[in-house]
């Protein structure tokens, strides 16, 4: 299984606020978010693809 991207998640909603291609770059927006908000609100999940059938 591959990470394609990861997914920005609100954890109060828990609806997908955001995409971002690498795991550096997701922190980044989470931290952006969170930092806006002024408390933990927001996380990075990767979002995986499923592997061939050998």
């Amino acid at each position: 299984m591959t990470i394609t991207h990861y997914e920005i998640v609100d954890r109060q909603t828990k609806h997908v606020v955001g995409t971002a291609k690498t795991l550096a770059s997701a922190t980044r927006s989470v931290d952006r978010r969170d930092n806006a908000y002024g408390a933990y609100r927001y996380f990075a999940r990767p979002v995986r693809t499923e592997g061939e059938a050998k």
